[in-house]
Formats: C-alpha cells, structure tokens, sequence
C-alpha cells in the first residue's frame, strides 16, 4: 500500500496518495515514515504548516529520523518560522555534523538574516556532496544577489552541468559571465533561458546587449525588438 501510495504521489494524484497513507496510518499508527511521506506530498503541493505537521509526528514516532528533521526544519522555514527551523536544523548537525542536508538547510535559514554565515554554510554543504545542483544553485543566486559575478558564475555553471534547467538561473549566470567579460559564455546562456522561457524579456535585453558589445548591431536590434513585443517598457531600447 505504501509503494502504491508513493506511485500516486510522484504522479501527482495527491488525494489517493494521501487516501493510502491514511489507510496504512488506521492499520499501524506507529509506522513513522507514513507522516513523513504525508510531509512530502504536502510540501510538494507548499502547504507548509500541514507537513510541518506530518514531519513533527514522524520525528515524534522516531526521534533519530534525520530526513525528517531536516525537512520539517524546512518547511518550517518555509512556513515563516526561521527561528523554529533552526532548531531543528541544529539537532540534525548536533547528530551528523556532516551532513550535507543539515548545512544546506542552516544555509537556506542564515540566508536573509547574516549573507557570510549562509555562503559558509553553502560552501559547507558543497565541500560534503559537490554533486547536489541545488546547493550550486542556491549558493550561485546568492553570490549573484551580492554581486559576486565570479563567483556566482562558477557556482551556476555547476547547477546547469549538473542539470538545472531554469531561465532566472540561465539569465543569472548569463550576466554574471557578461560582467566577468565572458562573451560567448554569456551568449549561451541567455539562448538557454530563451529556450526555457520563450516569453522572458529581460532575457531578450541582456542577450541584445551582447550582442551590442560584440559589434552585432543588426542581430541586437532583432533581440530589442523582442523584448518591445513582450513588454513595452522596453521599446525605448530601439530608438
């Protein structure tokens, strides 16, 4: 009934799914990994106080249930409560200081309060599994928030060879490679939010000023033009 359940979940039939975990949770409301599965559907869906719920009782049912406690300190982020996520998140890296979830969690938390003990915690988490697209993601966005285009730029280039396929990263990291003089990269990038994201004006701007910057003035005005279709605010950009 769980694997059946599971199958409904990831194909998005919410409702059975969370129908055969309740059947389950009737015959046997010991099994912890029941609400923790019932936390994941509802966080699927972002409705963050119901799986804070569920994942408070699958650590109650098991309180060593690490995944749990990284994800209801999660969705308790999430939730608006940073000071209860923290907690949580502290007593996962109290029992596994290397645990590349817990920092990335602690990273995600300290990110709008203290911006260095975030990246530390990014860089962190990266040090324990480099392989993870999002913490890159996460941790490039942030670098590109603070204008740190090197950075950001090594760090979302990690995301997108690792997978992440998301027009406001490959908008992010085109401009980051456009402010490190990185022309051609910078090219690229914004065509790979443009095939993502067809509608994307700001995209449109970014890669005509490009191609401004390459001396391509006919194929920068037809980029200008673009963006004036999809919003006016940018038409000025032809005069």
């Amino acid at each position: 009934t769980i694997i059946a359940a599971q199958d409904a979940l990831h194909a998005g039939d919410f409702e059975r799914g969370k129908s055969l975990l309740a059947r389950v949770r009737t015959k046997d409301p010991e099994m912890y990994i029941v609400p923790f599965y019932l936390g994941e559907a509802e966080s699927t869906q972002a409705h963050w106080g119901e799986a804070s719920k569920q994942f408070k009782q699958a650590v109650d049912l098991n309180p060593d249930f690490e995944q749990a406690m990284t994800a209801l300190s999660r969705s308790l982020l999430f939730e608006g409560k940073p000071q209860e996520a923290r907690i949580w998140v502290d007593k996962v890296l109290q029992m596994d200081p290397e645990s590349f979830q817990g920092w990335y969690t602690r990273a995600a938390i300290e990110s709008a309060a203290d911006k260095k003990l975030a990246i530390a915690a990014y860089e962190k988490a990266i040090s324990l599994e480099n392989n993870f697209a999002p913490i890159h993601r996460d941790l490039g966005l942030l670098q590109f928030r603070q204008q740190n285009y090197a950075e950001a730029a090594k760090h979302l280039a990690a995301a997108v060879r690792l997978g992440t396929r998301n027009a406001i990263v490959y908008n992010s990291l085109g401009i980051s490679f456009s402010r490190t003089s990185q022309l051609q990269k910078a090219v690229e990038s914004y065509k790979n939010a443009l095939a993502v994201e067809p509608s994307f004006a700001e995209a449109h701007v970014n890669l005509g000023s490009v191609y401004e910057r390459l001396q391509q003035d006919a194929v920068a005005k037809k980029e200008y033009a673009a963006a004036c279709k999809l919003d006016t605010r940018f038409c000025d950009l032809l005069h």
